[in-house]
């Protein structure tokens, strides 16, 4: 992955993806929901980086998979599923559970599909994406020898792939969603972004990962948006892998004992945070503008060996999204609303309360 950041490809998928987005949602006559248009961004720019593919707003494929997402996310959020709770629940699997699984598996069909036509055109030692990568060490070790086979699979390649296309965009098109709540719903923000993108890049091209160290105030908006709006505010589940304790040996955790870490709480916590409710991105920055050291207390990647492995491609992917977004449109609320900026619990996660927005192609000065 950190090769494909450091490569200029990573910056053309991004443009274009980028600049799709801005005319799709140009072509809009009046207010909108500006969450399709999120996913379509991210899954333009991961799409490209795993397979090789490009989609085009209203293509079927894009919609599926849009409509897929929500239906999974929905039913996710509706609460802890009995059967995971107690597995013999399983011989008799609720409604809502066999469903899950079915989505799951057409989720699954689909990378399945996707990782085909990329083997088909495979040519050994030529890199192009993520997949072909994974394919390129999938045989080397074969060529190596048999028994290294024990520890990569062919279904370990579709479940890596799976975690890069699907929880990458799901949990990327959630953080953009956030943060375009914010940049419309708080103007000052959205102008000091303009502002520095005019004065770092300029208006004849798109940010790039080069300009990166440049938009500290963007990527202070960034940080500040993950910290409030927790997108999985409870992460995903670890495992202790010995006995241990915690709070100085307050707690006994034995080995083999399911761990969930409360971000939310984590980054909401005003022991931790000063004035923790308050939208505040400067935050983050030094006294000279510049990002900071990041704080200990803010994890939306979690932290450890398990941290999130999309971290190297998620963080530019969304602060230069920002940043070309910001640049190529002036975002309002609708008329005559304000937008809601309070998180809103839905089901096991926080989610923005809906709103809707109207653009405008951006005056540059």
């Amino acid at each position: 992955m950190r090769l494909f950041m450091s490569s200029e490809n990573f910056n053309i998928k991004l443009e274009e993806a980028v600049s799709k987005t801005a005319e799709a949602m140009l072509k809009e006559t009046g207010p909108f929901d500006p969450k399709p248009y999120m996913f379509f961004t991210t899954l333009n720019i991961l799409g490209g980086m795993v397979f090789g593919t490009k989609y085009e707003y209203n293509d079927e494929t894009y919609l599926e998979i849009l409509n897929k997402l929500e239906e999974f996310s929905k039913l996710a959020s509706e609460g802890i599923f009995l059967e995971n709770m107690f597995p013999p629940a399983r011989w008799f699997p609720s409604k809502r559970f066999k469903r899950v699984a079915q989505v799951f598996k057409e989720f699954i069909d689909i990378i399945r599909y996707n990782i085909k036509k990329v083997e088909d055109e495979f040519v050994p030692g030529k890199i192009t994406n993520f997949t072909e990568s994974l394919l390129q060490a999938e045989k080397e070790m074969r060529e190596e020898g048999e028994e290294n086979m024990d520890h990569f699979k062919h279904h370990n390649l579709v479940l890596t792939v799976f975690d890069i296309f699907f929880a990458g965009n799901d949990t990327s098109r959630q953080t953009l969603y956030w943060a375009l709540m914010y940049i419309t719903g708080l103007p000052d923000v959205q102008h000091k972004i303009q502002d520095e993108v005019d004065s770092v890049v300029g208006n004849d091209r798109y940010p790039a990962t080069s300009d990166r160290e440049g938009l500290s105030y963007t990527d202070a908006v960034l940080h500040e948006v993950m910290r409030i709006g927790s997108v999985v505010p409870v992460g995903v589940p670890h495992m202790t892998s010995c006995d241990t304790t915690i709070d100085n040996g307050k707690y006994d955790v034995p080995k083999g004992t399911m761990v969930f870490i409360n971000h939310w709480g984590i980054q909401n916590d005003p022991d931790n945070w000063e004035d923790v409710e308050q939208f505040k991105p400067e935050r983050f920055l030094d006294k000279g503008g510049k990002m900071a050291p990041k704080p200990e207390n803010w994890l939306p990647f979690s932290a450890g060996r398990r941290v999130c492995l999309g971290e190297p491609m998620a963080k530019p992917e969304l602060h230069l999204i920002l940043a070309g977004l910001c640049q190529r449109l002036v975002m309002e609320p609708e008329p005559g609303t304000s937008i809601n900026l309070e998180p809103k619990l839905d089901g096991l996660i926080l989610v923005p309360h809906p709103y809707k927005i109207v653009v405008k192609p951006r005056i540059n000065p």
